[in-house]
């Protein structure tokens, strides 16, 4: 039940517009990533795929879920080159807590060729360093916990971290040494507990969730 309570306040912490971050942060822009409007919440996402005809952008589903319940049906969308976008729900996965935005081709930076998802799947172990940045390109820093847990409340099959995270963060991209992306912030807080969904589980329910579409 406290662990439940935890997760979902943690959920709520992230929802709110970013914080100033440390003055020893390091700056790095991420092309891929972008912010995401939701109305009274706002967050981050990443671009998954790029399509003939749109973009699809993965972000946190309770980010948008307030905002859905309440009628609206698009999410303005901006670019690290700072050009605004519209964006309609795609896919929504509640157990993943991961949520598919689509944006049309010829609006915004959407549709460049940079997408976060590498090609192959990237071997993570336990103690690995990763990395995440927040709206303001702020770094932060911290090692993976376990590779796999469930939280009440929250989702499954999760990798938990160390890494104090600020407001607004939820939906962006986790990623190791190298700068590769290898998952997503779902929930977090700034006293360094934190889960996100691997890449390779968003890239699985999105197939699926296409093929079931079939």
């Amino acid at each position: 039940m406290n662990r439940t309570i935890f997760f979902l306040l943690t959920i709520l912490f992230l929802l709110t517009g970013c914080a100033p971050s440390e003055e020893n942060t390091k700056r790095r822009p991420i092309d891929h990533e972008v912010s995401v409007d939701a109305g009274e919440y706002t967050g981050r996402g990443s671009v998954f795929l790029t399509e003939e005809d749109a973009a699809v952008i993965v972000t946190a589903r309770h980010l948008i879920a307030d905002a859905e319940e309440k009628g609206m049906e698009e999410f303005k969308v901006t670019f690290s080159d700072h050009t605004e976008a519209s964006a309609k729900i795609l896919l929504i996965d509640e157990e993943s807590d991961l949520c598919f935005i689509v944006v049309p081709r010829g609006e915004g930076k959407a549709l460049s060729d940079s997408v976060a998802f590498p090609e192959e799947e990237k071997t993570l172990k336990e103690e690995d360093l990763v990395f995440l940045y927040d709206g303001k390109g702020e770094k932060h820093s911290g090692y993976l916990t376990a590779l796999k847990t469930d939280a009440a409340g929250v989702g499954r099959d999760l990798m938990s971290f160390a890494c104090s995270v600020k407001e607004g963060m939820s939906g962006c991209g986790i990623y190791n040494a190298n700068g590769e992306y290898v998952g997503m912030l779902i929930a977090g807080d700034d006293e360094e507990n934190a889960l996100g969904v691997p890449a390779d589980r968003i890239r699985d329910i999105y197939k699926q969730e296409r093929r079931d579409e079939e």
